[in-house]
């Protein structure tokens, strides 16, 4: 990137303005003209309730953010929510986002904290610019433009992915460390740069954080293959020291949970995800539904009909500014390269084939996957360092011909090319209507959130219906993700049973309880405490009618409301003395095939280790890799029983079965073989547990199946010795 003509220090007074600029277009943008505007609810479903929930938790439980959110009070009741295995990053910025809304409430603080980064994003871009020497106005153009690139709109909510404000100055650092001609000037702004980045990109978002890593390492490649003084690449050595050191320190927890209990990890992730979720650079050209010019919204509908796996939301949009830039580096970038001899390639060129080397489907990123490191599977948000390649150059370019331009002229440019890109490129979102639509809602669920409350008591433990898993538990019905969060973003100090992570004993138990009768699942909740059930209709398909008759029949009232909320509401009788359910009750597994007997018969469960039941007619197997575990519930009687299966496995191996670390069979089985098995056991009254393991190491099946696998076990039954399988 070579610096233009118009040398210039960053005027304090053009800071002022581009701040009060940017504040205004997120007005414009946003149509937030009242303060009410400021602090009604963008949106009360699906990820964004995630990030509200999260700023709730930081205003209740201040120091949550800093521990990972681990043990969340009003979560997860009768327990407390653990989200320890859930990546939780930017714990300052939720922190203070959280202190914040105890003055602003929860949506306002967000909205102003996402306000904020814009702010920060364009004054970055801004400052990067001017080191450039670009002139004034057309600096403040780009920061603009880059600040309200579709990538940052539409990741604002989020928190995380909109504190872009780091890739800039990194994109110059790398930059500068590529270059093979002396340092020339102070050399110390750029160690400090270097360390402050990595420091603050290895506590911030994880992806931000590994692209970052990614760029500055594959630039050190570079210059080290150019040769380029140590004083160059000093500050970039400083930067990879300094976000790694920062980034395994911040994500340690997550990563010893990550590689040391894979098959119990909340987040499913897989080689697949990583093809699914790539960058597609027809994504850059491609404008969102909601673009303001109707043919190009039109353009964006048609694409998102007819492209089944899209990914995320049209978050790489490059805008016209961005797509005259790329198509300047394309045309360069050829030309470069059929001059004879050959000139080096732009740097923007550089990076942009960087991005696709490592992003596109089956690039540098998904060898990762393949390899193991599939939880960045989606690269394709990477675009935005895209976008500031294309900015630098576009004005880059226009720098240099308007050399010769005098002040006005360049002036008036400026502002009639500003105000078209960003008018261009910024998606045209809900109207009025919609909004006061949305606030009507949000009415109706604090409304019935304070009525339970008040019927209840102050406190009280709520059960919410149906049971789901957080995060990423999917739709159901109508009901999408996160929707149980929505009474505890309202004010009140009740408790909810939402929150349990994906694999928790404590979900098991919430699933195991509504899989019983309705009067055994009334008496488990109510002597564990809980005052109410909190019935989400949307979830059903008959609205919750037949559980409210069957919880009628049990003598057990409905608590009427008049807000219009799509919830039912159910009082319950709470023990005077509750007792915590038993975490270590196996019957709280999925039962091995189903139908699931009763909770007094003999069970087999599933405990850990298995893949999902198949069955083919009679047939019934489960697959898994190189340890599974089921565990035996056996009523009181006789303790002699008989397990019986049927073995098999993809590789010559021995399979071991163990009870309580003592080894019950050793079978030695050849690929393809299929052994029938009848077991002799003793178990005790209650739980028991069997441990089925293979030596060695489990393969990939043939077709194109993505398990890692290594035993079948099919036909799987249990039976008092004598006595029928049960």
């Amino acid at each position: 990137m070579r610096p233009g003509s118009h040398a210039a220090p960053p005027h304090r007074l053009i800071l002022l303005l581009l701040g009060l600029a940017v504040l205004l277009l997120v007005c414009v943008l946003h149509e937030r003209w009242s303060w009410s505007d400021w602090t009604e609810p963008q949106d009360i479903y699906g990820d964004p309730l995630e990030i509200f929930a999260r700023v709730q938790l930081a205003a209740e439980q201040p120091v949550q953010p800093f521990v990972g959110f681990t043990r969340l009070d009003r979560l997860g009741a009768p327990f407390q929510a653990d989200w320890g295995a859930y990546p939780a990053p930017d714990s300052v910025v939720f922190f203070l986002t959280g202190q914040l809304s105890r003055c602003v409430g929860v949506f306002g603080a967000v909205k102003l904290v996402a306000a904020l980064f814009a702010v920060l994003n364009a004054i970055s871009f801004y400052l990067c610019a001017r080191h450039l020497r670009w002139r004034p106005e057309w600096a403040v153009v780009g920061a603009l433009l880059f600040a309200f690139s579709n990538y940052n709109i539409r990741w604002a909510v989020t928190l995380s992915f909109n504190q872009t404000f780091t890739l800039p100055p990194l994109v110059l650092l790398c930059s500068h460390a590529a270059k093979a001609a002396p340092v020339a000037g102070p050399r110390g702004r750029w160690l400090w740069l270097g360390g402050l980045l990595g420091a603050w990109l290895g506590l911030g978002n994880p992806y931000l954080g590994f692209f970052a890593g990614f760029l500055g390492a594959a630039t050190l490649a570079v210059g080290l293959l150019r040769r380029c003084p140590w004083e160059r690449l000093k500050p970039l050595v400083l930067f990879l020291s300094a976000i790694t050191g920062v980034f395994l320190v911040a994500n340690l927890g997550y990563a010893i949970h990550y590689f040391g209990a894979a098959e119990g990890m909340p987040l499913i992730r897989n080689y697949a995800g990583s093809l699914i979720y790539a960058l597609k650079p027809i994504d850059w050209l491609i404008p969102p539904t909601e673009h303001r010019v109707a043919w190009a919204a039109r353009l964006g509908q048609g694409y998102l009909e007819q492209t089944r796996v899209l990914g995320d939301f049209f978050p790489g949009y490059l805008g016209v500014a961005g797509i005259v830039g790329l198509a300047g580096i394309i045309i360069l970038t050829v030309r470069r390269l059929a001059a004879r001899p050959a000139r080096p390639l732009p740097d923007a060129a550089l990076g942009l084939i960087l991005v696709l080397l490592f992003a596109t489907a089956g690039g540098l990123n998904s060898v990762l996957a393949l390899g193991g490191l599939d939880v960045f599977r989606a690269s394709q948000r990477i675009s935005i360092l895209a976008n500031i390649w294309v900015l630098f150059f576009l004005f880059g370019w226009l720098q240099r011909r308007l050399l010769g331009v005098g002040r006005v002229i360049s002036l008036g440019l400026a502002v009639a090319v500003g105000a078209f890109c960003w008018w261009e490129q910024t998606p045209h979102f809900r109207s009025d209507k919609h909004r006061a639509a949305l606030v009507g809602k949000w009415d109706g669920l604090r409304q019935v959130t304070s009525h339970l409350e008040a019927a209840v008591g102050p406190g009280a433990a709520v059960f919410q219906l149906p049971v789901r898993q957080f995060p990423e538990a999917g739709p159901l019905n109508r009901m999408v993700d996160y929707e149980h969060f929505q009474p505890f973003l309202a004010p009140s100090t009740l408790r909810f049973s939402y929150g349990p992570m994906a694999h928790s004993r404590e979900l098991a138990w919430q699933q195991f309880i509504t899989r019983l009768p309705a009067a055994e699942m009334l008496a488990q909740l109510e002597q564990s405490g809980f005052a109410a059930v909190w019935i989400n209709t949307r979830a059903y398909a008959d609205e919750g009618a037949r559980l409210l008759r069957e919880f009628a029949r049990q003598g057990r009232d409905e608590i009427p409301h008049a807000t219009g909320a799509p919830v039912r509401l159910v009082r319950l009788k709470p023990a005077a003395t509750p007792t915590p359910p038993n975490l270590d009750d196996l019957r709280m597994n999925h039962a091995w095939a189903d139908p699931a007997p009763g909770s007094h018969e003999p069970a087999i469960l599933a405990v850990n280790g298995w893949y999902p039941l198949e069955q083919d007619g009679t047939r019934r197997w489960r697959w898994a890799a190189k340890r599974a575990e089921v565990g035996i519930w056996w009523p009181q009687g006789s303790p002699r029983a008989v397990l019986r299966f049927k073995a098999s496995v993809l590789r010559d191996t021995v399979l071991e079965l163990r009870q309580n670390g003592r080894t019950l069979l050793t079978l030695p089985l050849a690929r393809g073989e299929t052994r029938a098995v009848e077991q002799p056991l003793n178990l005790t009254s209650g739980s028991n547990r069997l441990v089925w393991t293979i030596r060695g190491e489990p393969s990939y099946p043939p077709r194109g199946d993505t398990r890692v696998l290594g035993f079948r076990i099919d036909d799987l039954e249990i039976a008092p010795a004598g006595g029928p399988a049960k």
